[in-house]
């Protein structure tokens, strides 16, 4: 008699548990970026009450979290799109009142209907490196950005990037590269200016000083001189 008792209990815990939900990797059918909400697809089986197992339902309507402060306008946001993985929180009431700023709580708990995704995915090259250089690092395709206490890098692509690392400013677009340091700038590449230049000390071109070369073939009168010398 007692173990019936016992056996029944269980089997009563067990069908409740069973409408318990707490989270869930699930995938994204659809994303709606106008009221930041999509419809998922949770992976993994239910299992009926007559012992049958078959695919979680889609839920509709979920929110996304977007790391964000909304006081200090910061945000990482980027494209969600179908097929993207995601973990699935279901809360631990429902969602109506946070929605509509409203006072109304209907009485539901960890159901399905009331679930907040965060878009996640599997380990990759770019969070092992995040890990490794202790960064920050956002991507989209090619380009990204990474900050970090010893280097900061902006890229489009490898053409395309700004990178202050120690004591040292790099711009490079194509074959043009501007080094900038604590004592001057280097450039490789052609530099035309519209506008006038000034230096306060001397202009070295070819090795040539502007402010202390001299001249061969000088003659007196109207004639000209002949190139600067060294």
């Amino acid at each position: 008699m007692m173990q019936e008792f016992v056996q029944q209990v269980k089997e009563t815990i067990g069908e409740s548990l069973d409408g318990v939900h707490t989270c869930i990797p699930g995938e994204i059918v659809s994303f709606d970026a106008d009221k930041c909400a999509a419809i998922v697809k949770p992976i993994g089986k239910i299992k009926r009450p007559d012992g049958q197992k078959v695919d979680y339902p889609q839920i509709a309507k979920v929110p996304l979290h977007f790391q964000q402060s909304s006081t200090q306008e910061s945000c990482i946001c980027f494209p969600v799109k179908p097929g993207d993985g995601c973990l699935l929180v279901f809360s631990e009431q429902a969602l109506d009142a946070w929605r509509s700023g409203g006072e109304e709580f209907p009485d539901l708990k960890h159901d399905l209907a009331i679930a907040i995704m965060g878009v996640c995915r599997k380990p990759n090259a770019l969070m092992q490196e995040a890990q490794s250089k202790d960064a920050i690092i956002i991507r989209q395709k090619d380009s990204r950005a990474m900050f970090s206490n010893n280097e900061v890098l902006i890229k489009r692509n490898d053409s395309q990037l700004m990178q202050m690392k120690g004591g040292e400013i790099t711009l490079k677009n194509g074959g043009t590269i501007l080094k900038l340091t604590g004592s001057g700038a280097a450039l490789t590449g052609n530099l035309t200016v519209s506008g006038k230049i000034t230096a306060q000390g001397d202009v070295v071109g070819a090795g040539i000083s502007l402010q202390n070369h001299t001249h061969t073939n000088v003659a007196s009168g109207d004639g000209t001189s002949g190139p600067p010398s060294a």
